[in-house]
């Protein structure tokens, strides 16, 4: 599923109709607001339950994931590695075998995740955006940034709403 779309209703798993019609029904009222995202949020969170309890490697996974959140600053998968304990074939399977990803793929989108926000908070060059995330070069964030969004980051800060327009 990596990189790809799936539609939530052809989900079987968790009976993707009715997820998605609890999602909609969460987001309707006012789909930008952040009480609305928390309610579809808690929609997840009360289906995936059922899936519950998490095994170990699901907590370690669950871990790295909230460390890989916490520490913005971390571009390489030997920092992961080491911050949580293994090697980094290990990290590499655990990784692959529980999120079909690979450690890489997470700090990558971690970092793009951030620029996306520095983006839309109006980060004030491109450059500097790029140093503060980590890119040896701007070209470098403009290739992994159009790789993941189909658009380069000038294109997608062009797009976004520009405050009092």
């Amino acid at each position: 599923m990596t990189d790809r779309h799936l539609d939530l209703g052809e989900l079987t798993t968790v009976d993707g109709a009715a997820l998605t019609a609890d999602v909609r029904a969460a987001m309707e009222p006012a789909p930008g607001a952040p009480e609305s995202h928390a309610a579809a949020i808690a929609v997840y969170e009360r289906r995936l339950r059922a899936f519950l309890p998490v095994d170990e490697q699901g907590l370690a996974v669950n871990r790295l994931v909230d460390w890989l959140r916490a520490h913005p600053e971390v571009t390489r998968v030997g920092e992961v590695a080491d911050a949580v304990g293994l090697g980094e074939r290990a990290l590499h399977r655990l990784t692959t075998d529980r999120l079909g990803l690979s450690p890489k793929w997470l700090v990558q989108r971690r970092r793009l995740h951030d620029a996306v926000l520095a983006l839309k908070a109006g980060t004030p060059s491109l450059a500097d955006l790029a140093a503060e995330l980590g890119y040896t070069d701007q070209a470098h964030f403009t290739r992994d940034f159009r790789t993941v969004t189909g658009t380069t980051p000038g294109a997608y800060l062009a797009d976004q709403p520009r405050a009092g327009a």
